[in-house]
């Protein structure tokens, strides 16, 4: 993501992001990011090309990981490595199974975390869509960490992604799926 997209100022090694900046950071982020990968869909890049040829593995550290989580009538997990392979994963799902997010963009849907030593946690929720019909809610976290190699643009350290096909009883939200830090941490066997 572009450095100068995000107005927050630089971190200090020795204090965290305050709540503000990373929230500005995550808000900023998660349209961002889900515009992008939306693009790669047949019916949406023929709308707007100009993020369609930016999405792909620049935008991942080189040993990022994706941890999926399907949730249907049982769970199916997939963990994936590299920004090549986590990238082409992520398009595939818009790409080959023809899904479109749609995150929750008010505050409720989004939310970014901190530490001092850099980590952006961002966590989106939101609705998943094939042609016309809502499929079923995601969770995805982001790890975020800028890299000083790249103008310092924050780059994809980790991302965890939970599907959960269904109805949509209510609007997703953060507060409701605080737990997906943890999705598949203890499914790594």
């Amino acid at each position: 993501m572009e450095a100068e997209e995000i107005q927050s100022p630089q971190p200090d090694n020795d204090q965290d992001y305050t709540v503000s900046e990373s929230q500005a950071l995550a808000e900023s982020f998660v349209p961002w990011f889900y515009r992008m990968l939306n693009t790669c869909h047949n019916a949406i890049a023929n709308e707007s090309s100009s993020d369609h040829h930016s999405y792909g593995a620049q935008h991942f550290w080189v040993d990022c990981t994706l941890k999926l989580d399907f949730v249907t009538d049982g769970h199916r997990y997939e963990q994936h490595a590299g920004a090549e392979v986590v990238s082409r994963r992520l398009q595939s799902l818009v790409t080959e199974e023809q899904l479109i997010f749609n995150p929750n963009t008010t505050a409720g849907g989004i939310s970014g975390q901190s530490n001092r030593h850099g980590l952006v946690v961002t966590m989106a929720c939101g609705t998943i869509h094939r042609s016309h019909t809502c499929v079923g809610v995601f969770d995805q976290s982001f790890g975020l960490v800028r890299d000083p190699l790249m103008e310092n643009n924050w780059r994809i350290r980790f991302t965890n992604l939970r599907m959960c096909a269904g109805n949509v009883p209510h609007t997703p939200s953060v507060e409701s799926i605080r737990e997906i830090l943890a999705i598949t941490d203890t499914k790594d066997s």
